[in-house]
């Protein structure tokens, strides 16, 4: 079973939404490359929202949230891969003076893995009791 395949399956609304900004190639190796690439994003985005809420399965409403976290997971990875190969994100850079400003924009996690505006937009975990 192909990555496409697995998150067709799973994760239809989520892939939908995020294949739409993430890329668009007519090379299927770079879309299956993209394909595992959205698959572990959405999987560690629910994975972490399930862990936070104490749910078992995203529940239904919340899977614009679940692509909303996978989508930040996407943006620091590439940003921290960038800053880890010497590339980082120039955000200002001024010829005269040879000085250059450097774009850390990356989006803040707590400790359990949530930014603060998905866990606004999730409700309050559940108390799981054994």
């Amino acid at each position: 079973m192909t990555y496409a395949e697995k998150l067709a399956a799973e994760y239809p609304i989520e892939y939908d939404s995020l294949k739409a900004i993430a890329y668009h190639s007519p090379d299927d190796a770079i879309n299956g490359a993209m394909d595992a690439i959205l698959y572990l994003a959405i999987q560690r985005a629910a994975k972490a929202i399930c862990n936070y809420t104490g749910w078992d399965l995203i529940s239904t409403g919340y899977e614009g949230t679940t692509a909303t976290l996978a989508l930040q997971y996407l943006q620091a990875d590439t940003s921290t891969a960038r800053l880890f190969m010497g590339n980082p994100i120039v955000a200002s850079q001024t010829q005269g003076g040879r000085s250059a400003t450097y774009k850390t924009d990356t989006p803040a996690f707590d400790a359990d893995g949530l930014t603060a505006s998905v866990k606004a937009a999730l409700p309050l975990p559940l108390l799981k009791v054994y």
